[in-house]
């Protein structure tokens, strides 16, 4: 796809080169412009060609960018987002109630986007080309949704024959030097028990190029009216998984030196089990799926509680959360009292919007806890920052945080995690966060 550039940098080492608006840009290294990424690529490399039309007449620029600079060119391009191709029985995006913002209603499986935001995609739309592009770009890491490596059940749970032939397709990735990360989403009587068990071996055999995998129980919504027949975890069948699991990383990593395989938290949370401690979960490469988050949150608490003093003016606050972590949280706002003598009140909030069986703090809006919470506030409200969108102050049915400090009549502060959380409410005993 040729480009049109609309800008040239007055100092970057497009100008230097000759390059000029208005010139089309066709590809670098005779490789044909595929999209923003190629860019981002060669600028990553010390010499490289591109090829140009400039008035119709096709011309050639060797690039030397020892210092590996931005080229200074803008294009006429954006990334847009590859779509899905997929029919999965337990995609959440099928779950979601109307009234969101709109964005949220996006199922996209995108390779790029995956390396740069970490999202999962499922390979189902790759063609020989990107795989090519993938392998000589060295896009990795991906984060790869296997769900099962059986192609007949992957077929059912994804919705499409292109599902097939998984562990080829992640075979000819880590043969091309490709890292990656995958999860299975795991649906209780479909994919779990044996079938999971053959997933986890047949994956290990591709370590350390399938560097993880994360187990990560459905999500299941209240809006399924129309959809397949799914259900939750009881805890009998959660125990039961994280007793499979926990036997497997205990193998692995007196084989290589890694457990490779975790359960979300979900599972513990829901069987009612410990959390396993800090050093279990290694680097923590799954902690964006959910894969050892408590453990964090209560390491960083720990940590952060070490430098805490008593506040001499201490206000309270009300500290909002969702049904799972709230038991949790409690004994953690205890533990910040004894060492701060900052009050700090719990409340729980259920997902209306979502359904009772969705209980992340992630997952909750901004309506219900108006509903539940309004007249039950202390001096000031403390959410997590997850509750928002990325980089923004909206919750998933785009209240925002100011419409919620209207409505709940008192300051909404969004904290990261526990060190945030003490440094707000020990600092300067509260006030300047409350004016």
């Amino acid at each position: 796809m040729n480009c049109k550039i609309i800008a040239i940098a007055p100092d970057g080492p497009a100008k230097r080169h000759g390059i000029k608006e208005g010139d089309i840009l066709v590809g670098f290294n005779d490789i044909p412009y595929t999209d923003l990424l190629d860019l981002a690529y060669y600028e990553g490399q010390e010499n490289f060609t591109v090829q140009l039309l400039r008035n119709g007449n096709a011309i050639s620029i060797d690039i030397n960018n020892a210092c590996f600079e931005e080229l200074g060119i803008t294009l006429d391009d954006e990334l847009k987002p590859r779509m899905c191709c997929n029919k999965c029985k337990f995609c959440f995006v099928d779950q979601l109630p109307r009234g969101m913002r709109d964005t949220l209603y996006v199922k996209d499986d995108d390779y790029r986007l995956s390396m740069i935001a970490g999202s999962y995609i499922t390979l189902t739309n790759l063609n020989s080309r990107d795989v090519e592009r993938i392998i000589r770009m060295r896009i990795s890491p991906l984060y790869i949704s296997v769900h099962a490596v059986d192609d007949d059940l992957r077929e059912e749970l994804l919705g499409t024959p292109r599902a097939c032939g998984i562990m080829s397709r992640l075979r000819e990735l880590a043969d091309g030097g490709i890292t990656m990360h995958t999860q299975v989403v795991c649906c209780p009587g479909i994919n779990d028990g044996k079938q999971l068990e053959r997933t986890v071996e047949e994956l290990y055999t591709l370590y350390p190029a399938v560097r993880s995998l994360a187990v990560v129980p459905v999500g299941i919504t209240g809006h399924r009216k129309e959809l397949c027949n799914l259900r939750a975890f009881t805890p009998e069948e959660a125990n039961r998984t994280i007793t499979t699991i926990e036997g497997y990383a205990e193998r692995f990593i007196k084989d290589v030196g890694s457990r490779f395989v975790w359960c979300a938290d979900e599972f513990y949370l829901k069987a009612k089990r410990s959390m396993p401690g800090d050093e279990y979960y290694e680097e923590y490469a799954q902690i964006e799926n959910g894969v050892g988050l408590v453990t964090s949150y209560e390491t960083a608490l720990t940590v952060s509680l070490e430098g805490a003093k008593k506040v001499k003016t201490p206000h309270a606050y009300t500290l909002i959360t969702g049904q799972a972590f709230a038991p949790l949280l409690k004994n953690y706002a205890a533990r910040i009292t004894a060492v701060t003598g900052v009050s700090l009140n719990v409340i729980a909030v259920e997902n209306e919007w979502f359904g009772s069986s969705v209980t992340v703090a992630g997952l909750i809006t901004g309506r219900d806890i108006v509903r539940q919470v309004a007249g039950k506030t202390d001096a000031a409200a403390i959410i997590p920052r997850t509750m928002l969108r990325e980089f923004g102050d909206e919750f998933l049915d785009g209240m925002t945080v100011s419409q919620l400090s209207d409505a709940l009549g008192v300051p909404v502060i969004p904290v990261g995690g526990p060190e945030e959380l003490i440094g707000v409410i020990t600092a300067s005993g509260g006030k300047k966060r409350l004016k």
